[in-house]
């Protein structure tokens, strides 16, 4: 069995303290305790983990905490993030011509692509290595980490404002292998939601800062503001993913 933590959409601010009245440091380090409680085999951080833009103090910040864990870790970078900045402190990875930082890793048997879509979109040399990989595999069910949702996923505010610029061509992509099912991991809406599209499953994990709500066409808090993350359970052939809420 291989059990995996996504957490994304942390938004640390050392210099900012408590935006919206919220601890994002402690928040963070309340997943990191629960995480180590519930032994997994690994962590993936899911992109925004500065609060407003990249910056080197917060991510040697994160490094030191993730250190100390001794469990393996996966990093991608969201909008709030500059990826140049995060492989200078983080050394295991490196970003292509266009700064972009895309890679794959293998967890038990388990072929996993992450993608850099920072700037909102991604670049051609990253459509093209992504292809490449997708043909690659020899498994139906193929598992991407990226931070935006690649498809609309019903947040007014989110789908009209800060939605992923490159929807159609990544949905393209896609039905270029029919046969396969592509499931998504991604952050960004600020909402827990699972969307089904065509041969893509698009899984959105909520934010240990603040979520927002779908509803509105402004930026309006959620009701529920429950600090948590997901959990992605591989046992043989079969997957199952959910939400853990911290108390």
């Amino acid at each position: 069995m291989l059990k995996i933590a996504f957490l994304t959409d942390h938004h640390v601010s050392l210099h900012t303290k408590n935006p919206f009245g919220i601890d994002t440091e402690n928040r963070f380090l309340q997943l990191l305790e629960v995480i180590q409680q519930k032994k997994y085999d690994g962590i993936i951080l899911g992109g925004d983990l500065c609060y407003l833009e990249g910056d080197a103090e917060t991510y040697d910040w994160y490094l030191n905490h993730l250190a100390s864990l001794d469990i393996p870790f996966n990093i991608i970078s969201g909008n709030h993030d500059n990826s140049e900045l995060l492989v200078k402190t983080f050394k295991d990875y490196s970003v292509n011509e266009d700064k972009e930082l895309f890679y794959t890793k293998t967890w038990h048997d388990v072929p996993m692509i992450f993608l850099d879509t920072a700037k909102g979109f991604m670049g051609e040399k990253q459509y093209i290595w992504l292809e490449n990989q997708i043909r690659q595999q020899d498994a139906k069910n193929i598992f991407i980490f990226m931070h935006h949702p690649p498809i609309p996923c019903g947040s007014k505010l989110m789908d009209s404002r800060y939605a992923f610029l490159q929807s159609e061509k990544f949905v393209s992509l896609c039905q270029r292998f029919p046969d396969m099912v592509f499931n998504i991991f991604a952050g960004h809406y600020h909402i827990e939601r699972t969307v089904f599209h065509k041969n893509i499953i698009c899984h959105i994990t909520p934010s240990s800062y603040v979520n927002i709500d779908p509803e509105k066409e402004e930026f309006t808090l959620h009701p529920c503001q429950d600090n948590s993350y997901r959990e992605l359970i591989w046992e043989g052939p079969d997957f199952s993913t959910n939400i853990v809420c911290i108390p």
